[in-house]
């Protein structure tokens, strides 16, 4: 196996970190940044339209992409949000909840 060591100039070492981990060890996801600066990992065929939700209950964040109708949604993947995968966005009051329809 070839290890890529990669330069990230000012940020956060514990992303470095992840960001250097994640390349070594992951085959079929790609390396996103969320709208909110968060840093994380998605399938390969996600777009960068898509985004990052929670489902009330689920254990992992998914990639959902707008589908042609109002409010519904196609389930592209499965994803992993560095920082927040122990509920840390319902500890602060995450106001953004909604009901949507996945087609």
């Amino acid at each position: 196996m070839t290890s890529t060591k990669l330069h990230f100039g000012v940020m956060p070492k514990e992303d470095r970190d992840f960001i250097q981990t994640m390349l070594q060890n992951t085959t079929g996801e790609r390396f996103c940044v969320t709208s909110s600066k968060r840093i994380g990992l998605v399938p390969e065929r996600a777009l960068i339209t898509n985004c990052v939700a929670i489902f009330n209950g689920a254990p992992v964040f998914f990639v959902l992409r707008k589908a042609e109708e109002l409010e519904t949604y196609r389930l592209v993947g499965d994803a992993y949000v560095n920082g927040v995968m122990q509920g840390e966005l319902l500890q602060h009051g995450h106001d953004n909840i909604r009901q949507i329809v996945l087609v």
